[in-house]
């Protein structure tokens, strides 16, 4: 009997050690992780300097996207604008198709697939990607642009960003 309990006593102590370890491992792994403080190096193009960057700092301060900015943005201050100025009847849909087009690769960085998918709801740009269009637009608008020269300047500004040439041309 007295030799049953000397082995539960070890097999508890083994136990506990055991448990132990794995807090003491448990605790290794979390200290590590909290040493990761989402910091990354990255490159200056300007200088050739390497600069450290907090990335959730700039997370933080980074402009949090509003909604009802966006919805303004996107249906008053682009698609009703383009809808004014553009020109009406099935004419001039072809063209107004393409510079929508055009309009649609900007604000999602994307163009149609092979079935003519995007794959991408510019509805959900980002505000400072649909600033730029609205500044691209009113320039067009304030200069008295034609269509042609608001096509030409968002391929232009569609292809300098990397995101392709039109299917039609």
């Amino acid at each position: 009997m007295e030799n049953n309990k000397k082995k539960k006593e070890i097999s508890e102590k083994e136990k506990l050690e055991k448990e132990k370890k794995q807090e003491e491992e448990r605790e290794m792994i979390l200290m590590q992780a909290d040493e990761n403080n989402e910091e990354a190096l990255i490159f200056s193009d300007s200088d050739d300097t390497l600069v450290i960057k907090n990335e959730i700092a700039d997370m933080f301060l980074a402009e949090i996207d509003d909604p009802k900015k966006k919805y303004d943005m996107y249906y008053n201050a682009i698609s009703n604008v383009l809808r004014r100025h553009l020109p009406k009847g099935d004419k001039f849909k072809k063209s107004r198709d393409w510079i929508y087009e055009e309009k649609n690769t900007f604000l999602t960085g994307k163009r149609k697939d092979k079935y003519g998918k995007r794959h991408a709801d510019g509805r959900q740009s980002y505000s400072p990607v649909m600033a730029e269009l609205v500044d691209i637009i009113s320039g067009w608008i304030s200069s008295k642009g034609t269509p042609v020269e608001l096509y030409v300047t968002l391929r232009d500004k569609n292809i300098e960003k990397g995101y392709g040439k039109p299917e039609q041309e």
